[in-house]
């Protein structure tokens, strides 16, 4: 079995594929090694301020990759993190088209209290602990659901305005900002790791 390392079994995974490759110096997830041994970060929280409880040992100690189209990256749900954007907010003219998402056990809770939560727009109805059955959270292993399939086939899935003001009014909280704000601040000036791209930018040596 596998376990969180925080006391719990670990009952989700992320993941993330980019169909475009990412650019030299941003556009990719930036994580914090080992982070999700973190024993301070409650399982309500989205954003974090890196100088509070044992944080500070992970937040000098970054990864930073840099994938090609149709490399994926797959970590533990508790990794702190975030995707490094462009300097000064401008992506010029290149694409960065990616696929991300949470895969979770199927006696999975939906967890939507004090979240902010970019992925989770769309009109689904859940609160708090409902059973994670939707079609807007498809059922992938061993086999789909057909009512499930159908609904998606028919376009009946995708973000809503209010579900973006869902979004929109748990970011703006003073908690949820604040937390946003150090953690930013904390990763944009810490030094990055680059060994780890190589695998990802593969043997220069044979060119």
């Amino acid at each position: 079995p596998l376990t969180s390392g925080h006391g719990g079994k670990l009952d989700a995974l992320r993941y993330w594929v980019t169909m475009d490759d990412s650019p030299a110096d941003y556009g990719a997830p930036v994580y914090l090694r080992r982070s999700h041994e973190n024993r301070c970060v409650g399982k309500d929280e989205v954003f974090v301020n890196l100088d509070e409880g044992d944080l500070s040992q992970y937040k000098d100690d970054v990864l930073e990759f840099r994938p090609q189209a149709g490399d994926m990256l797959i970590w533990h749900p508790r990794s702190i993190h975030k995707v490094d954007g462009a300097p000064g907010g401008d992506w010029g003219m290149r694409k960065r088209r990616v696929l991300g998402g949470t895969v979770a056990v199927d006696d999975a809770k939906y967890q939507g209290k004090k979240k902010a939560l970019f992925s989770d727009m769309g009109d689904h109805g859940l609160v708090q602990d409902d059973p994670l059955k939707s079609p807007y959270f498809p059922i992938i292993y061993p086999k789909s659901d057909p009512y499930e399939r159908a609904v998606r086939a028919e376009g009946k899935v995708g973000r809503s305005f209010g579900g973006f003001m869902r979004m929109v009014n748990s970011l703006i909280s003073t908690e949820n900002f604040a937390q946003f704000s150090s953690w930013t601040q904390v990763v944009n000036g810490a030094q990055k790791v680059v060994e780890v791209n190589k695998p990802f930018l593969g043997d220069q040596s044979k060119k």
